[in-house]
């Protein structure tokens, strides 16, 4: 059985790609600082960076599907806020104010694939828009510090492909959604789906 392809591995293998081999002795003399050390500093930044997201999308994951349970287990509990709410106060701070712009009316971490043309994926967030369920838009939280034109065009990619899943399946969508913290405050960017490169 060949292997099913996932979004990001599509968006991966159509777009340019940070060659840290090339580029890290050459910046390490550059910079006079020891090779292996500016390593383990891109490294590890680059952990911090993964697990912020991990845990922006995990707390919106959260509130998407039991908000109304933990509502329920606050008014019970006669607690000051929603039950599901994060405790740490930045991260509950990021989900009130995306509740308060977009809301959370909108399936989370959806499950696609189309095994005849071996493609799967997971939607950060889906938007059904009529009432029989074939209508949507595919959305994508994204934390990175800033989103340059390289970035969210390898973006614009992957929720391409995850598109083209549920075109595959009957689906109408309407567009990609891009839903930008910077660290202030959320930008949405909407974008058009792409032909698929494959």
């Amino acid at each position: 059985m060949k292997p099913l392809v996932s979004g990001s591995g599509y968006a991966n293998s159509v777009s340019p790609k940070f060659d840290k081999a090339m580029l890290l002795p050459k910046t390490a003399k550059s910079w006079g600082v020891a090779e292996d050390a500016l390593g383990d500093i891109w490294d590890l930044q680059g952990q911090v960076s993964t697990e912020y997201g991990s845990s922006i999308h995990t707390a919106l994951d959260i509130w998407h599907k039991y908000a109304p349970t933990g509502k329920k287990i606050q008014e019970k509990k006669g607690m000051d806020m929603n039950y599901v709410l994060p405790k740490n106060e930045h991260i509950k701070n990021i989900v009130l104010s995306f509740e308060e712009q977009f809301g959370s009316d909108a399936l989370s971490e959806v499950l696609i694939s189309d095994v005849g043309n071996l493609m799967a994926g997971r939607i950060d967030r889906l938007e059904i828009l009529d009432s029989d369920g074939k209508v949507c838009r595919i959305g994508d939280y994204k934390t990175n510090n800033d989103l340059d034109d390289k970035k969210m065009l390898k973006y614009q990619h992957q929720m391409s492909f995850y598109a083209h899943i549920l075109i595959n399946k009957g689906y109408t969508v309407q567009g990609l959604d891009i839903f930008h913290y910077d660290g202030t405050k959320w930008v949405k960017t909407t974008l058009d789906i792409l032909e698929l490169s494959r």
